[in-house]
């Protein structure tokens, strides 16, 4: 049998000294924003629904968020029964990038809201579900930080929904 050892390891590292009339380097402190996304959801001229959400982004930095669930729905049908089901990812999409410029954050966000349009009341699923789906791409769209400010308004192509987005960037000390 081979018996192996170990030896402690001492590392030393020298850094050199400034030479007089030098001045050290500038700290690199990272800036940190914080971006709230608010989602409001309008059927008929009236809020139903908002949600929120938050991520943390370095400045020059990208955040993404992704949430949601795979719904299942009938595309045959036997005897007025489901025979056959399949299954569609729907929920939120958000891409978001910043960077200061000035007193302001300028902000690339994209956007992708998607769900199922639910039966008629009394009727059942019909073989191919509706699918509402709103998407929101802005580019360099200035925000001034601690300020919430409503960047995008999208009306949905079914129905008479409408979404609001809202953003609020804060700096994080």
């Amino acid at each position: 049998m081979k018996a192996f050892y170990s030896l402690p390891l001492a590392v030393t590292l020298t850094l050199p000294a400034p030479v007089q009339g030098q001045e050290a380097p500038p700290s690199s402190a990272v800036t940190v924003y914080r971006v709230d996304v608010l989602v409001h959801q309008a059927e008929e001229g009236k809020r139903v629904a908002t949600r929120s959400y938050s991520m943390l982004i370095e400045n020059g930095g990208k955040g993404a968020y992704r949430v949601g669930q795979r719904v299942p729905f009938a595309t045959n049908f036997s005897d007025g029964r489901p025979s056959q089901v399949q299954y569609m990812d729907v929920g939120i999409s958000i891409d978001c990038s910043l960077r200061e410029q000035a007193d302001a954050v300028l902000l690339d966000l994209s956007l992708d809201i998607s769900d199922l349009e639910p039966p008629e009341s009394g009727k059942p699923a019909g073989i191919s579900p509706t699918i509402r789906s709103a998407r929101a791409h802005l580019n360099r769209t200035a925000v001034r930080p601690a300020q919430k400010t409503l960047v995008a308004t999208v009306d949905g192509v079914v129905g008479r929904q409408r979404y609001e987005i809202e953003v609020t960037v804060s700096k994080v000390k």
